[in-house]
């Protein structure tokens, strides 16, 4: 996300910040979603926030990501000079993370073995969209596989190719379940903005994307998280020396998003937090935090 994280500038390319068949029921786990209308009420209160302690690690952790049902955990495992996609399952939304492993090894069509960033899923785990540097720019490469669990076919970026805007980073790819509409956050010098992109069918490229300029409270915006509806959005911007949380909502997908509201509860001011992911259920925020000097994933549950 930004710092200018989510990518770019301040911490330099160090990592960054989705869900994703239904257009208003984006999975299994939805059905009972309890917390939005909080959210939507602008009360929405979190418990007090920690990290993740089952998936720490003595390397940075960043960039989570739900899968439709909750149960698999994608996230970025940053190493010198190479970020890779990481994965952890669990056997219900109550269980802690378990079996934490890379999402395929080095030639894989995730993980090349060169610099991949955020990953995000929808069609309930057979479509995939990675932040990649393998062409030698980090741009948006999307890959399907028959099965949520099976091994995802070689990657392209033909359907995201009106996306790739010259002179442009491509950052924090976060898509709806039904996978006709994407988030990411395209970087273009000290500037990030967050951008939104449709299609119409499953099988069909995604149309030139739209910025959402109601959401730019500061130059440097990205780390897109959205609710199944598309009602919510929770991003990360850079305020003052640090990087914060923000959510903003609308009362339809059409509607520009209302005035950015602060997440202050879950923001600090010797730390950065950014790469928000919500729970399927929006009862869950999971995001990035560095206390301690290295990226881990936090998670805060809403009161």
């Amino acid at each position: 996300m930004p710092r200018f994280r989510a990518c770019a500038v301040l911490a330099l390319f160090a990592g960054c910040g989705r869900i994703a068949f239904a257009e208003l029921d984006s999975g299994d786990a939805t059905a009972a979603a309890t917390c939005w209308p909080a959210w939507k009420a602008g009360t929405i209160a979190f418990q007090p926030p920690g990290p993740i302690t089952e998936l720490a690690s003595p390397v940075g952790r960043s960039n989570p990501s739900l899968s439709a049902d909750g149960l698999t955990l994608y996230f970025v495992e940053e190493t010198a000079g190479n970020n890779d996609v990481w994965f952890a399952k669990r056997v219900d939304l109550g269980s802690p993370w378990q079996d934490a492993q890379s999402l395929g090894g080095p030639g894989t069509s995730i993980n090349t073995g060169v610099d991949e960033r955020r990953f995000a899923t929808a069609g309930n785990g057979t479509i995939g969209i990675v932040t990649s540097r393998r062409s030698g720019s980090l741009a948006l490469w999307y890959a399907t596989r028959p099965t949520p669990t099976g091994p995802f076919g070689t990657a392209s970026q033909t359907l995201v190719a009106s996306l790739d805007l010259a002179n442009h980073d491509q950052f924090d790819p976060e898509l709806i379940n039904d996978g006709l509409v994407l988030y990411f956050a395209p970087t273009s010098g000290s500037i990030q903005q967050i951008a939104r992109a449709t299609r119409p069918a499953i099988d069909t490229a995604f149309a030139p994307a739209t910025m959402l300029t109601e959401l730019e409270i500061s130059s440097v915006i990205g780390d897109p998280t959205i609710s199944p509806d598309d009602l919510v959005i929770v991003f990360a911007s850079v305020v003052g020396a640090n990087n914060d949380l923000f959510y903003a909502t609308r009362a339809v997908r059409t509607d520009p998003f209302g005035t950015p509201v602060s997440l202050s509860s879950l923001n600090t001011t010797v730390a950065d937090e950014g790469d928000g992911e919500l729970s399927p259920d929006g009862c869950e925020l999971l995001y990035f935090s560095d206390p301690t000097g290295t990226d881990q994933l936090f998670a805060a549950k809403v009161n």
